[in-house]
């Protein structure tokens, strides 16, 4: 973390309050009227924010601790930046979405900073709407602005009126996050048919329309889903400590993504059907225990079950795929049964693995 806590200035934007602020650090937003003095006012909230790591555990945490201010005196803790004409101005602790501004001391016990934020972004409408706008896209591909993360009169949502009722009810009932998974998962929106008919064919987001919500959106599972599927698949047992098997998550999703090394900690994520990307779901170690039939796996109690080989089909169809097998499926799997004669386990193995390399149990649709 940056000792001028640049970067928790940007992502605490973001997230809670549904504002792209970082091109504000160094001149004028392009795109919205925040001013850089707006950047630096909302930044002299992290100055009093330290990180601590514990010397056995080697586990970080942030605690406060007193703000001297640029000069050293810890009554104006005041923090220092250039603007974009070279000249040097000075910020204090001023809340940009309603003006609200704390007093200039330095010292926790006179005055919390980053409680009196929290408080701040508690009582404004931005933390419903960037909150209710980002489960919306989890749910349905796309959210009522792009990006998410960034709403204003410069990006307007595509459904203001869904936005604020959702926003409203979300507050209204405490912040409850599962009430509001619950009324996206029941709404017409998420409950539709992906397919793609004469009367839908221009509700097309991924090209860069707005979104319509007139079907559901065929998107590519993320990576910590496609882990968790393999994992339940796999019926891997969690050895270790919690820390030692969230090591082994993050070792296996670090595949996929990589520090940018820029100044706002952005990642590029590579999990996004490439070439290596389906290399390594074809031979990778959770792929392998996920087909294997020594550990307990789905595929190896429907093969050491009594049922016909044609139901041992259709469940794993319906265990990756959530449909049955079609007469053509049907027909080829059949035929690898026949061509093989009593060798029941590799056609399974055979089948499973190409039920989990192909595109449709890798999508949601």
């Amino acid at each position: 973390m940056s000792d001028k806590g640049t970067l928790a200035t940007t992502r605490t934007s973001q997230v809670f309050l549904g504002v792209h602020l970082q091109c504000a650090q160094c001149h004028q937003h392009p795109s919205n009227t925040l001013a850089q003095e707006q950047y630096w006012q909302l930044n002299s909230f992290f100055r009093q924010m330290a990180v601590e790591r514990d010397q056995r555990s080697g586990v970080a945490r942030l605690v406060n601790h007193e703000k001297q201010g640029e000069r050293g005196d810890p009554a104006e803790a005041e923090v220092y930046f250039e603007n974009a004409a070279g000249q040097l101005k000075v910020a204090y602790p001023v809340f940009f979405v309603d003006g609200t501004d704390l007093p200039h001391s330095g010292m926790v016990d006179e005055v919390d900073r980053r409680t009196q934020l929290a408080e701040m972004v508690l009582r404004t409408d931005n933390l419903s709407r960037a909150a209710v706008n980002r489960l919306w896209a989890h749910f349905c591909g796309f959210g009522f602005t792009k990006p998410v993360d960034d709403i204003g009169p410069h990006n307007p949502p595509s459904h203001p009126e869904l936005l604020d009722r959702l926003a409203h009810e979300f507050a209204g009932h405490g912040y409850d996050l599962k009430k509001v998974m619950r009324w996206i998962a029941l709404s017409d929106a998420f409950n539709r048919s992906s397919k793609i008919s004469p009367a839908n064919a221009v509700d097309a987001p991924d090209v860069g329309t707005v979104p319509l919500f007139t079907r559901y959106y065929t998107r590519q599972m993320q990576a910590e889903e496609l882990y968790q599927s393999l994992q339940v698949l796999a019926s891997a047992r969690r050895t270790g400590s919690v820390s030692e098997q969230e090591q082994a998550k993050l070792a296996w999703l670090g595949q996929f993504s990589r520090n940018m090394g820029t100044d706002e900690g952005m990642e590029e994520h590579l999990f996004n059907g490439s070439i290596p990307q389906s290399l390594f779901l074809m031979n990778g170690d959770l792929t392998r225990h996920a087909t294997s039939t020594e550990h307990g796996s789905l595929l190896a109690r429907v093969a050491q079950s009594k049922m016909k080989p044609e139901q041992k089909i259709e469940h794993l169809f319906e265990s990756a795929l959530a449909r049955k097998p079609t007469k053509r499926e049907l027909t080829a799997a059949r035929e690898l049964f026949t061509a093989r004669g009593s060798d029941e386990l590799s056609v399974l193995q055979d089948l499973w693995w190409a039920l989990l390399n192909s595109n449709e149990f890798i999508l949601d649709h």
